[in-house]
């Protein structure tokens, strides 16, 4: 060779090394694209659920479409009880059931929930052949991945879970695998925050709802306790229209309307519904073939209108007993206040409580209960007949 040709063959070299550097760079920023849309799909995917369940079966979806994928694990860790919780656990494209479990440190996930790192664990076939899989482990414990790789789930500073995704297959994973299910971690991070906040106040919700309907139901039967000595308002324009019976109770307290026939009549009871709490009841007697469902339609509209009315009515009651109240207390507070010594104190006490509450006898004990040393009434207590009219009113 002469030097014309090392020119020639070193000019060609670099053309070479040129081709091959732009090979690699146009193979990694296809790479990256490819990567950035699956985060897009999976931020798309997961930002349309807000159900945990649905979400996750999202994200396992979206997932194994970009890395292998045999085992799909999703733990989320309580610190509170240290207790750990698998939502989500696929198993070759099975969703399986995992019951919660206490954190075992030594584990995989412990160690990643314990450091917050990810791990990567690629089992040689030779030591695949000799591992028998432990009594706790998740999934088919019959047959055991060779690719194991965890990541954390991070909400800020807060470690809430981990992310896992492993494989039958050696060597399934990459650094460029451990990156991208870290992004990945991220986004369903997000989406897992909102879901349990989606739960938590449809959970408070239906907190709030049962207190609300149990407290519709006691103001109600104290309501109508003080209305009728047996706890019963009934109004009704015929005689043979007899109140509610304990057949209809049931299907009534669940908000459907009885029907039960009779000859070629129909007796309709519809509930009187209140915040979801059943506070009474229409009932009427109809030719059977005029019971259809635009007539059951108009009689349980007017039943709701009936309910507001009444609880309407029943709240200006209230209000003004509450009015009533306060107007004997300020009255028998006033009297109190401007008795002149102790005895009067406890004579004006003893009268006004008397005449608020229509007790007989009425009596007022000041000290503790083993103050009961003998004075100079000869048995401790000082004792004092009840007030006449008029030293009640000379107060």
């Amino acid at each position: 060779f002469g030097a014309d040709d090392i020119v020639v063959l070193q000019t060609m070299v670099d053309q070479l090394t040129a081709a091959v550097a732009n090979a690699r760079l146009f193979e990694q920023a296809q790479r990256t694209a490819r990567e950035l849309a699956a985060i897009n799909d999976l931020v798309r995917a997961v930002s349309q659920e807000i159900e945990l369940p649905r979400l996750l079966e999202a994200a396992y979806e979206e997932i194994r479409q970009n890395m292998p994928t045999d085992v799909f694990i999703v733990a989320l860790y309580d610190a509170d009880t240290d207790m750990v919780s698998y939502p989500s656990v696929y198993n070759a494209g099975q969703a399986t059931t995992e019951p919660p479990a206490p954190l075992r440190p030594a584990s995989n996930i412990g160690r990643v929930i314990r450091t917050g790192e990810p791990i990567l664990v690629h089992i040689t076939p030779e030591e695949l052949a000799e591992m028998t899989a432990p009594p706790d482990s998740i999934g088919d414990a019959s047959r055991p991945t060779a690719s194991l790789l965890y990541v954390p789930l991070k909400s800020g500073a807060q470690l809430i879970g981990v992310l896992s995704v492993q494989s039958y297959a050696f060597k399934a994973y990459t650094a460029e695998h451990i990156s991208l299910l870290h992004d990945f971690a991220t986004q369903l991070v997000i989406g897992i925050r909102n879901a349990q906040l989606f739960e938590e106040t449809r959970r408070t919700a239906q907190e709030l709802d049962a207190i609300n309907r149990r407290l519709t139901g006691e103001a109600w039967r104290d309501f109508v306790t003080m209305a009728a000595d047996d706890g019963v308002i009934w109004h009704s324009n015929h005689q043979q229209l007899a109140p509610l019976g304990e057949a209809e109770a049931a299907q009534l307290t669940a908000g459907q309307v009885f029907t039960q026939p009779d000859a070629d009549e129909m007796v309709v009871s519809v509930p009187v519904m209140l915040r979801g709490q059943l506070i009474g009841a229409l009932r009427l007697r109809v030719p059977a073939d005029r019971w259809t469902g635009d007539l059951a339609t108009i009689v349980t509209t007017v039943a709701g209108h009936l309910a507001q009315s009444a609880e309407n009515i029943r709240l200006i009651e209230q209000t003004r007993r509450n009015a009533l109240r306060e107007k004997e207390i300020a009255a028998a507070a006033d009297r109190i206040y401007r008795a002149g010594d102790l005895d009067a104190v406890l004579y004006t006490a003893v009268n006004e409580i008397r005449r608020i509450t229509g007790a007989d006898e009425v009596g007022i004990h000041l000290g503790t209960l083993s103050d009961n040393t003998p004075g100079a009434g000869g048995n401790g207590h000082r004792s004092t007949p009840a007030m006449t009219l008029q030293q009640e009113q000379a107060i």
